[in-house]
């Protein structure tokens, strides 16, 4: 008779479908795949799989809550995920700020007639992704293997982060394929329903000192030293201005990471934002 953690892995596999695409990103030095599974909770998720580091990230929408719920987060100097989150090593936290209709966005890409768009063209949606480390050969080498520990957990991290007052969904395999076509490649997806490998840029990508640029959209990246997360800064009046919508420049993202410091498995395991390195913020905007 099989035992109980045989059988849930059984089930777990037997509910993953694996995707058959992958795809290389700028800057990143390994290949990215995805595939999908069920979470103990009944949740439908896309484990996004490093294959040369053996990371896992899966992405959670900030579904119902306001930009101001979201931001609350950033004033945290210390996430702590509970005493078996020692394999959470990194969270980002994302604001993706875009044309709200088809309509808007293509009178934002007419470059002659130059429309301007209104504020209330503008729409930001609040993403929160989290990235676990696998702890074994076999979970770095086997998503099914890992996404049992995934599907285990995620369950109670969505429960303790609507108690914070952040209700979150995860992204499916093609929610997270659709949100990757609109962060990298800026303009309309030809394909309503775009397969991960699409995510990549369709130009060249290049790179001028700290500005990282593609698809006309430009991307810099910066240390925040760790006072600016202190009271009475707590990044309140910076993050206010990054985060206002602005229709001269319609598509802005802003992610802010905190990476998990200490020893692989700390007796009191935190995603810390008071090392030197982190939390690393980036901004996005089309030129």
């Amino acid at each position: 008779m099989p035992t109980l953690p045989a059988l849930t892995s059984l089930l777990q596999r037997s509910r993953a479908r694996l995707s058959t695409t992958a795809t290389t990103l700028p800057q990143i030095s390994t290949v990215l795949s995805i595939t999908e599974h069920r979470s103990a909770g009944g949740h439908d998720y896309g484990l996004i799989r490093a294959h040369a580091t053996g990371h896992y990230t899966v992405i959670l929408a900030a579904t119902g809550a306001t930009l101001r719920d979201w931001q609350q987060l950033c004033d945290f100097t210390r996430i702590d995920f509970g005493a078996d989150a020692w394999d959470v090593v990194a969270v980002t936290a994302v604001a993706d700020t875009f044309p709200r209709t088809d309509t808007a966005h293509r009178r934002w890409l007419d470059t002659e007639h130059h429309y301007r768009l209104d504020v209330a063209d503008l729409a930001t949606d609040t993403y929160l992704a989290v990235t676990f480390v696998a702890a074994t050969s076999a979970m770095k080498s086997t998503p099914d293997e890992m996404a049992v520990e995934v599907g285990r957990r995620l369950h109670t991290l969505i429960g303790s982060l609507h108690a914070a007052g952040l209700p979150t969904t995860p992204l499916t395999a093609a929610q997270v394929a659709a949100v990757g076509v609109r962060a990298y490649r800026g303009g309309l997806p030809d394909d309503p329903a775009p397969a991960f490998a699409d995510i990549a840029p369709d130009s060249t990508p290049h790179r001028v000192r700290d500005v990282f640029c593609h698809n006309d959209l430009h991307s810099a990246t910066w240390v925040i030293a760790p006072h600016v997360l202190e009271p009475p800064h707590a990044m309140g009046s910076v993050l206010a201005q990054l985060l206002e919508r602005d229709p001269t420049t319609p598509r802005t993202r802003l992610a802010i990471t905190w990476r998990a410091t200490g020893s692989p498995r700390p007796s009191t395991p935190t995603i810390r934002s008071d090392s030197p390195s982190s939390p690393l913020c980036s901004v996005s905007a089309r030129r």
